[in-house]
């Protein structure tokens, strides 16, 4: 009888923080079904992107590479990866497996048999964003038409990505903490704390709210307010 070939997951998240994340000792209970995987897996403590931002971080973990040798080193490169280095879904095709991809056109990243796009990218007024249930839509019928054969699934989410636009309850989950951390983030910037306290009355996330004031309206550079959300 021919042994059984394991089937691929691989869970991309695009702008997830681990130091935000409970199973790395967040103090918060953020990811708790993540957690719940890694209690009964293997989680690796000392694994680091190899670049950013997207694109030659998702080369890099889909051919196994640094950023020296496969040459892609921006976000919009002005080509493709050399014809040579062989992606995973290439090397899988080749061992019997069927592919999918989604949350990628096909073109950039090869070797999968099949893509498929999802609606991800969404501007600040279109919150709640329901970016999951969107991939998931694309996602279980093709993980479903797979079940005959080995598989290789690609699932690139983009819950966190900017703008962070969850839906209910979790723009409000720590909101609590947010009040009471707010005049501190007010005063390292030296901001003034009403437009601050009217934000959190709309019950969106205080940092998407901090940064679209920012951006907008002050224009401070990045580096100048982060450091207040370090204990966020």
């Amino acid at each position: 009888m021919p042994e059984r070939r394991l089937n691929l997951l691989l869970f991309g998240v695009d702008s997830l923080r681990a130091d935000h994340m409970s199973c790395y000792g967040y103090p918060r209970l953020t990811t708790p079904h993540i957690d719940g995987i890694a209690s009964e897996g293997v989680l690796f403590e000392n694994a680091f992107s190899p670049y950013i931002p997207t694109t030659p971080g998702y080369t890099s973990m889909l051919t196994g590479m640094d950023v020296v040798s496969h040459q892609i080193v921006s976000l919009s490169p002005k080509g493709p990866v050399d014809p040579s280095i062989r992606f995973l879904g290439e090397v899988l095709h080749d061992k019997g497996y069927v592919s999918a991809c989604v949350g990628f056109n096909p073109g950039f990243y090869r070797g999968f048999d099949r893509y498929a796009d999802y609606h991800a990218w969404m501007a600040y007024e279109d919150a709640p964003g329901h970016k999951a249930e969107a991939l998931n839509e694309k996602a279980i019928p093709l993980l479903e038409s797979m079940v005959d054969k080995p598989f290789f699934l690609f699932l690139r989410h983009m819950d966190p990505h900017a703008p962070y636009l969850p839906p209910p309850p979790f723009p409000r989950m720590f909101y609590g903490a947010m009040r009471r951390t707010l005049p501190k983030i007010a005063w390292n910037l030296s901001l003034p704390l009403s437009p601050l306290l009217s934000s959190l009355s709309l019950g969106c996330p205080l940092e998407l709210r901090m940064r679209n004031m920012l951006w907008r309206n002050m224009m401070l550079p990045l580096p100048t307010w982060m450091p207040a959300f370090d204990k966020f």
